[in-house]
């Protein structure tokens, strides 16, 4: 008698194993995954838990300063490092504020060397590398999306700012350093908030006419860009589309709809 149970058992589970979908050809999600019990069967579990790690590794990894300065060098880009007003990892994640700003010193020396420098005033477009909160994110992904950017922007014949680095910025930032520059257009590259499945996606903000003050409603912005999201070719192109409207219609953010019609 037992064995007919355990046997009705065993094929009423067969049965509802094949009535489950499998999902990770379609998205990284994690949808379908069963259950043992009330719980996530161990593997699923299990990574879960590595998702979480990897989250979390994300959040505190190495900014490299000079592997994104030698990526400058090689396609023919001027830039500099400027520090924001968060002098570590702790304080830029406990006070938003202070990766907002940049830092005394900073603000000195590219005054300085502004002065130097006019002709890098009043550009087409200024470009903040930042690792914000996924510093993996930017050292991952900018080494395959910058060309591809410079050479869309190098074919409309906008001029460029140097490129700012920076270890510890949120978005806002490029609004500081833009109150300096003046340029029209100011992008953010941003290591984007890590999720459980992708903690190495970087996000793209632009917004114009950027200065101290300016609101997320006034910023365009372009997510997901990795390997397994939004590919960077594709993603440079959105930008650009995005940017010659903008430039023809003078505003960003929510007032600017993908798909209006722009002059480059």
């Amino acid at each position: 008698m037992n064995n007919k149970i355990d046997n009705s058992i065993q094929k009423f589970l067969a049965s509802q194993n094949d009535r489950r979908w499998d999902f990770s050809q379609h998205t990284h999600a994690r949808l379908g995954l069963g259950h043992t019990g009330y719980h996530l069967p161990v593997s699923a579990w299990l990574d879960l838990q590595q998702g979480f790690a990897q989250a979390k590794d994300a959040v505190f990894s190495r900014f490299d300063v000079n592997q994104i300065a030698s990526i400058c060098k090689k396609l023919n880009l001027n830039s500099m490092e400027l520090q924001s007003q968060a002098n570590d990892a702790m304080q830029f994640l406990l006070r938003p504020d202070l990766g907002r700003l940049l830092s005394r010193e900073s603000e000195i020396v590219l005054s300085n060397q502004l002065k130097q420098h006019e002709e890098y005033l009043h550009r087409d477009i200024l470009i903040v590398i930042s690792g914000g909160l996924s510093p993996v994110a930017i050292q991952k992904q900018i080494p395959f999306f910058l060309g591809s950017l410079i050479k869309k922007i190098h074919t409309r014949q906008w001029t460029l700012a140097p490129i700012i680095i920076n270890p510890r910025g949120r978005v806002a930032l490029g609004d500081h350093i833009n109150d300096l520059f003046k340029s029209r257009i100011t992008i953010m590259l941003i290591g984007e908030r890590p999720g459980l499945t992708t903690p190495d996606s970087m996000g793209i903000y632009f917004t114009y006419n950027a200065k101290s003050g300016c609101t997320d409603a006034q910023r365009n912005c372009i997510s997901n860009i990795h390997e397994r999201g939004l590919l960077y070719d594709e993603a440079a192109e959105k930008l650009v589309q995005l940017m010659s409207q903008s430039f023809s219609l003078r505003i960003s953010g929510f007032e600017l709809k993908d798909g209006a019609q722009g002059i480059t």
